[in-house]
């Protein structure tokens, strides 16, 4: 609706613009039978004021291009050696960057750590004497209420949301 409305007030706008060149046309021409001197009134002249703007677009002339002098041959190497210079600089600086980042470790997959925590559940069941620790969630209605808390202070605000109930 907001475009609709903007490329309406555009339209608008040039149609005014070229109805206004038009009227100062005819004005500028000189005219072909006398006219009859009439009084004006200051409320018409008013709206016949025109383009309330300094310059005219459509009298304005194209500009003309503008010689530009030519630089001196040691300005130029000048700033080619400077540009290399710079170039070199950040060769270097990729090159550091990719150093430390193969110094980095790889992260490892996500198959992989599960199988690792299979494999450590496993050898936990395998072993008689150890009691393995039940670590689910102990949930309260009072742990429940917090919860919902800091997931509305932590999280995103509603309207950001994209889920949909």
């Amino acid at each position: 609706m907001e475009q609709l409305i903007f490329v309406l007030f555009i339209l608008f706008s040039l149609f005014t613009a070229l109805m206004e060149r038009r009227k100062r046309k005819r004005r500028a021409q000189p005219p072909a039978a006398p006219e009859q001197t009439r009084q004006r009134d200051p409320e018409v002249e008013e709206e016949e004021g025109g383009w309330p703007f300094p310059v005219d677009p459509f009298d304005l002339e194209p500009k003309k291009p503008q010689r530009v002098e030519m630089e001196s041959t040691e300005a130029v190497d000048q700033e080619a050696r400077e540009a290399e210079q710079r170039a070199q600089e950040m060769e270097q600086q990729v090159q550091e960057l990719g150093r430390q980042a193969g110094a980095v470790q790889p992260r490892r997959r996500v198959e992989e750590l599960v199988r690792e925590k299979m494999a450590r559940e496993q050898a936990q069941q395998a072993q008689p004497g150890k009691k393995r620790k039940d670590k689910r969630w102990k949930l309260d209605p009072q742990k429940a209420r917090q919860a919902i808390v800091y997931a509305e202070i932590l999280g995103l605000p509603k309207a950001e949301r994209n889920e949909e109930f």
